[in-house]
């Protein structure tokens, strides 16, 4: 029975697999047939390669400011990992999500790296998941107000409606979030005696937020702005080494709906997608099609370089094994959840 199961299982893997991957040739082979060769190939060779070597520099910061912000989440539940350490299994992870069948191999592999620490196996599953989504809540917020900025600036409807939706989903969850707090509902329900043992793992876990306000506000907030503004600033000096420029806020849009239809799990990692909604945006914004195009193919290659960078640290990193002994805690503690 178990047997069949998983055959099941696995013939629905491969199944799913071969969908995203005609799915991705077909959104690809639709972007190449819409591309004038000509304009894409001259806009290509009067680049400017100084620019585009700062911007590949600028992106491998952001490797290292996403590592440094998983190890302050990681502290905020007293899980302590060198930061050396925490870098090269970040590499690693872009290696994953660049080469592996899924944007959330990376993922998965620095949870992996993680679980076996002595404090808490839960807290290294809950860095990862907040450090992802605290950057994407916070890039879709200031991409909100971005299109509030827009729309004064230039009377948009459309900016200034999805600016009014998202204000009122922000409002009515944290709205919600402070009536379930100060009705203390959740200790009632956690305190209560068929409260499984892992749901109150998983609110002590919580708790540490609270705990340590600063340091959360800085690893969730702080670090995740930094981030954006990074991002933010070597795209449109990567566009800008093309020979155009492009108004911040423009792009701060961009980037957000990019990444947030990137998330769609109907191609594999994303190809063709992202690309293809941020083709669609820039061009909205009034971005030559080719010069879009150029961008994504540059971001795309100086990821791939990126990941082979991954690829060495997993090479030589002394073992294959994701719960390799050699990284435990410098301060290892006897308690754990």
């Amino acid at each position: 029975m178990q047997l069949a199961i998983f055959k099941q299982s696995k013939k629905r893997r491969w199944i799913v697999l071969c969908a995203k991957l005609i799915i991705t040739m077909a959104v690809c082979a639709l972007i190449l047939w819409k591309t004038n060769w000509g304009h894409l190939l001259r806009i290509l060779e009067n680049v400017d390669y100084v620019l585009v070597v700062a911007v590949f520099l600028l992106m491998i910061l952001s490797v290292t400011i996403s590592a440094y912000k998983w190890q302050v989440l990681l502290g905020i539940h007293d899980i302590q990992y060198p930061f050396k350490m925490l870098h090269r299994v970040y590499f690693v992870a872009v290696f994953a999500n660049n080469f592996f069948p899924s944007s959330i191999g990376g993922d998965g592999y620095r949870i992996a790296r993680t679980l076996g620490n002595a404090r808490s196996r839960l807290g290294a599953v809950l860095a990862v998941f907040v450090e992802r989504a605290s950057g994407m809540v916070l890039l879709l917020v200031a991409a909100a107000f971005a299109l509030a900025a827009i729309y004064l600036r230039e009377q948009d409807p459309i900016a200034g409606c999805i600016f009014l939706v998202v204000v009122v989903c922000i409002v009515v969850g944290l709205a919600g979030c402070f009536v379930v707090v100060r009705s203390g509902w959740i200790h009632r329900l956690i305190d209560g005696e068929g409260c499984p043992s892992s749901r109150k793992d998983l609110w002590s876990c919580l708790e540490d937020f609270r705990q340590r306000p600063m340091r959360s506000a800085w690893g969730i907030g702080g670090i995740s702005i930094l981030f954006h503004v990074h991002t933010v600033f070597f795209y449109w000096l990567l566009i800008y080494s093309l020979g155009v420029r492009i108004d911040p806020l423009d792009l701060l849009v961009v980037i957000g709906t990019t990444t947030l239809i990137g998330f769609l799990p109907v191609t594999i990692n994303g190809i063709g997608l992202m690309d293809g909604a941020f083709i669609v945006m820039a061009v909205h914004f009034g971005l030559d099609r080719e010069i879009a195009l150029s961008t994504m193919l540059l971001v795309r290659g100086a990821n791939v370089l990126i990941g082979l960078i991954g690829a060495c640290f997993y090479l030589t990193s002394g073992s294959l094994d994701p719960v390799d002994s050699s990284l435990k805690l410098d301060n290892p503690s006897p308690e754990g959840r």
